[in-house]
C-alpha cells in the first residue's frame, strides 16, 4: 500500500515557536508563561499542539517557559510521558515530567516517577513575578487549588495572555498554509462521501459514518467538531446538531458540516442538500451563497475584517428567508476550527497577507429548518484571495438524484 506525500510543519518552525512566544510576552512585560491543554473537542489541544506538536490524549498537559529562553518544560500525567517523549522530539521541549497533580485519585503508578508540579514551576519561575497564562480557563478546580493557589501565595502573578499568542498565529506561514490545504482536501473527500451516502431511507448516522471513514482513510487524525448530518425541519433548524438514527426522507433538507483535523490544523466545509424542489430552502441556499460572495469581495488587505462579516450579514438579513444569522460568520481557521481573529462587529483587526479565513454563511431557526454554506480561503502574498478549491461553489450538487 502506497502512502501519498503529506505536508507537515518543519522541525525548525516547531522549535522556534516557544522562543517567539517568549519574546512577544517579554515585550508585554511578562517574565514567563504557562500554557494548558487537554483532549476536549474543538479547542482542547490549541496552545499545546502549537508549542509542542503534542495532541493531548486522556491526560491534561502544561507547557511552561521563561520569557528569555528557547526551551520549554512539559508537565503532564504519568500515562502521557512516553507518548510525549516520542512526539516532541522535533520541538523545543527539553524536559518532560509526570506530575502528582494530574494523577487520578482512584489510580496509582508504582513504576513511574511522579514529581510535584508546584515545586517544578516554583523552580522554573524563581525570581519571576508576572506569568502569562494560555488556555488556563479550562484548568479543573482541584488542579487550580493544588497548583495555582500555592504559586500565587508564593508571589507569582498570573495573567491571561491568549490574545498575544493568537496574534502570533493570525498570519500563517507557507508550511501552515500547505497543511491547511491538506486539511481541506480531506474535508472535500468527506463532503463528497456524505453526498454519495445521502438518500431516502438511510439514517443521519449512516451518512456521518461514511463521511468520517472516508476522511480517516484520506489522512484525518481526528475531528475538531464531530460530523454533523441533520435532516428535516426540527434537526436542521438549530445551530448545532448531533447525527441521529433519524431516517432521511425524500422531502427532507439535509445539512452537513464537516470539520476534520490534520497535523493539528482544521478545515470546515458545509453544504445543504435536497432531493426535490423546495422554494424556501433553495432561496436560502442562494441567499447564503450570495452572502458568502459579498464577504469575499471585501477581503481586501488593509480592510477591517468586520467589513467582510457585515457585508455577508447585510445580504442574509435583507433576503427575507425567515431565518437568521446568529453568530459571527467570518473568522480565522487553524489549530482551532474558529480561531482568532474572529471578526466581531467591534473588532478592528485588518485583513493581512497570509491569513487563513473561513466564511460561514449560516441561516438558522427558520420555519423550513436551517443550513450553512462554509468554505475556506487564504490571503496570499500581494493580497490575492485564493479559495481552497478553484470551483468551490460546485464541489457537490445541491439536488441529489
Amino acid at each position: 500500500m502506497s502512502v501519498r506525500p503529506h505536508p507537515s510543519i518543519p522541525d525548525s518552525e516547531l522549535r522556534s515557536r516557544p522562543e517567539a512566544l517568549g519574546s512577544a510576552l517579554a515585550k508585554a512585560g511578562f517574565d514567563g508563561w504557562l500554557a494548558f491543554g487537554d483532549d476536549r473537542a474543538v479547542a482542547g489541544p490549541d496552545h499545546i499542539r502549537y508549542l509542542s506538536d503534542l495532541e493531548p490524549h486522556f491526560e491534561p498537559v502544561f507547557i511552561a517557559g521563561r520569557a528569555g529562553d528557547s526551551d520549554a518544560v512539559l508537565l503532564t500525567g504519568p500515562e502521557t510521558i512516553g507518548y510525549a517523549a516520542v512526539v516532541t522530539k522535533r520541538t523545543a521541549v527539553e524536559e518532560i515530567i509526570a506530575i502528582e497533580e494530574f494523577v487520578h485519585p482512584e489510580e496509582e503508578y508504582p513504576t513511574i516517577l511522579l514529581s510535584s508540579g508546584r515545586e517544578r514551576l516554583q523552580s522554573l519561575f524563581h525570581g519571576a513575578k508576572r506569568i502569562a497564562t494560555l488556555g488556563t480557563g479550562a484548568v479543573s478546580a482541584p488542579v487550580w487549588q493544588r497548583l495555582f493557589v500555592p504559586l500565587v501565595s508564593g508571589g507569582l502573578d498570573f495573567e491571561a495572555a491568549d490574545g498575544i499568542a493568537y496574534g502570533l498565529r493570525a498570519v500563517k506561514t507557507a508550511s501552515e498554509q500547505a497543511v491547511i490545504d491538506e486539511a481541506y482536501r480531506i474535508a472535500r473527500v468527506g463532503l463528497e462521501a456524505a453526498a454519495d451516502a445521502i438518500r431516502p431511507g438511510v439514517t443521519e448516522r449512516h451518512v456521518a459514518a461514511d463521511a468520517e471513514a472516508a476522511m480517516r482513510r484520506a489522512g484525518a487524525e481526528g475531528f475538531g467538531i464531530d460530523t454533523m448530518v441533520a435532516s428535516g425541519v426540527d434537526n436542521t433548524a438549530p445551530i448545532l446538531a448531533r447525527s441521529t438514527f433519524r431516517v432521511i426522507g425524500a422531502d427532507d433538507l439535509v445539512a452537513v458540516t464537516i470539520a476534520p483535523r490534520y497535523e493539528g490544523y482544521h478545515a470546515a466545509l458545509a453544504r445543504a442538500f435536497l432531493f426535490r424542489p423546495n422554494s424556501h430552502v433553495e432561496k436560502a441556499i442562494e441567499t447564503a451563497r450570495n452572502g458568502q460572495r459579498a464577504a469575499v469581495e471585501h477581503m481586501i488587505v488593509g480592510t477591517e475584517g468586520r467589513v467582510c462579516a457585515q457585508a455577508l450579514r447585510d445580504v442574509l438579513e435583507g433576503a427575507g428567508t425567515g431565518a437568521d444569522l446568529p453568530y459571527v460568520p467570518v473568522h480565522s481557521v487553524g489549530l482551532i476550527e474558529f480561531e482568532p481573529p474572529i471578526f466581531l462587529s467591534s473588532s478592528d483587526v485588518r485583513i493581512q497577507d497570509g491569513m487563513a479565513l473561513s466564511v460561514d454563511a449560516a441561516l438558522f431557526h427558520g420555519p423550513w429548518g436551517g443550513l450553512r454554506l462554509e468554505d475556506g480561503f487564504s490571503i496570499r502574498p500581494g493580497g490575492e484571495v485564493v479559495p481552497r478549491f478553484p470551483k468551490y461553489e460546485d464541489l457537490v450538487p445541491v439536488m441529489l438524484g
